[in-house]
């Protein structure tokens, strides 16, 4: 059976921006592909400062074009980073993915869903606020259990460690 997650992108405006993702959505795999992704948001953004000349991330992203999709405003509007999202899902092979309405929170409230893991990316407002912030959530015995971003990334090495990978 498929362990089905769904990728909400939000915005302080209230936009947002859902994915559907039917298999794989357990933390080592979906968590540990989501926390590269929003740590790579601003690489993958032209239009990020860290972008610009003298920026951080100048240098970087010329060296090397084909390591990063490039995809304007990817840091911070929730339609740019889920157009980033699925296309680096898409890379890697992942392909079943697409955008949703479903809203899992709504579905449980009603005593059904079949989605296990939720994954909240919160964009940003602006550049000078910050980068997006990765959050977790799990159905747990019939409960949504929020978990820190600390605990996302010890769920994820907990995982590995079963799989027998580091």
């Amino acid at each position: 059976m498929s362990t089905r997650a769904i990728i909400r992108i939000e915005s302080e405006e209230e936009k947002s921006q859902s994915i559907y993702c039917h298999g794989d959505g357990y933390p080592e795999f979906l968590g540990r592909f989501l926390v590269g992704i929003v740590a790579r948001l601003p690489l993958m953004d032209v239009n990020h400062p860290s972008n610009k000349p003298g920026g951080i991330h100048h240098r970087k992203r010329d060296w090397d074009r084909s390591m990063f999709l490039f995809v304007p405003n990817a840091a911070y509007e929730p339609e740019k980073i889920a157009c980033a999202v699925i296309g680096e899902l898409w890379r890697a092979e992942y392909t079943g993915t697409y955008l949703t309405d479903r809203v899992p929170e709504e579905e449980f409230e009603k005593d059904w869903t079949d989605i296990e893991h939720i994954y909240i990316i919160k964009a940003p407002k602006l550049y000078t606020e910050g980068v997006p912030e990765l959050i977790w959530k799990e159905v747990e015995n019939k409960q949504i259990v929020e978990h820190s971003q600390e605990e996302l990334i010890e769920a994820i090495r907990e995982g590995m460690k079963r799989w027998g990978r580091k």
